[in-house]
């Protein structure tokens, strides 16, 4: 290969080893983000329980207030809808999440890839500016043999 053709691949290696960084900061960044939904999921999961429990209890005890009893049915009901939407958030973060381990394992790919094609191509100038180095010494040699 040419000079031009190992600079070229010089750049290409460096764009992709700034992708691979790019994505690997967005994996670790969908990372935090799907622990903090989890996180918030298990929040409201437990609020959702509290709640449940001293509705239970309201109904269980020794004095019955149904206004109190509805009360605690509608809070019930809202902590529930906020596990669902939590729920559906968290999922949603897993599923970003994968995807960007995804393309940081394809990105992670593509720079060795790029390595691999420069180290070859580096190998292969050295191994052509050697053989060219050996026919100028065997020139020389072979003048200087004529002259004798």
């Amino acid at each position: 290969m040419t000079r031009h053709a190992s600079s070229a691949l010089i750049r290409i290696e460096e764009l992709r080893l700034m992708q691979r960084v790019v994505a690997q900061v967005a994996a670790v960044e969908a990372a935090a983000h799907e622990t903090y939904t989890l996180a918030a999921l298990d929040r409201a999961i437990s609020q959702r329980d509290g709640t449940l429990e001293q509705w239970h209890q309201q109904l269980s005890g020794s004095v019955f207030s149904p206004e109190i009893s509805t009360g605690f049915a509608a809070a019930f009901q809202r902590s529930d809808e906020r596990v669902v939407l939590a729920g559906d958030t968290a999922t949603a973060a897993t599923a970003e999440r994968q995807a960007c381990d995804q393309a940081w394992r394809q990105s992670d790919a593509h720079c060795r890839q790029a390595g691999s094609l420069l180290a070859e191509s580096r190998r292969y100038e050295a191994r052509a500016r050697d053989e060219k180095a050996m026919e100028t010494a065997a020139d020389r040699i072979s003048l200087s043999w004529r002259r004798r």
